[in-house]
């Protein structure tokens, strides 16, 4: 659903976006074909200080960042973010 005043949604549309969405912001630097986000602003505070590191490629003039989740439940997840012009 659109929210269009977190104070006017209900805290199930509240929690729907919360969970739909994530961001962050920061310096970034890259080193062969990692490059590495440097967290200095994000939706979850744990993340603000940490880094981010992804794989990146460029494929058909896209940017491609990937990077797998491997959480203590032994089931990995594998996420990919597109960027194009």
């Amino acid at each position: 659903p659109r929210l269009e005043a977190a104070s006017l949604a209900t805290q199930s549309d509240k929690a729907a976006a919360f969970d739909s969405y994530l961001s962050y912001g920061g310096r970034w630097s890259l080193e062969g074909s990692v490059v590495t986000h440097h967290v200095e602003v994000a939706l979850l505070p744990n993340l603000m200080g940490a880094e981010q590191r992804r794989e990146a490629a460029l494929i058909d003039g896209a940017l491609h960042l990937t990077y797998r989740v491997e959480p203590k439940t032994g089931c990995g997840r594998d996420y990919r973010l597109v960027w194009r012009r």
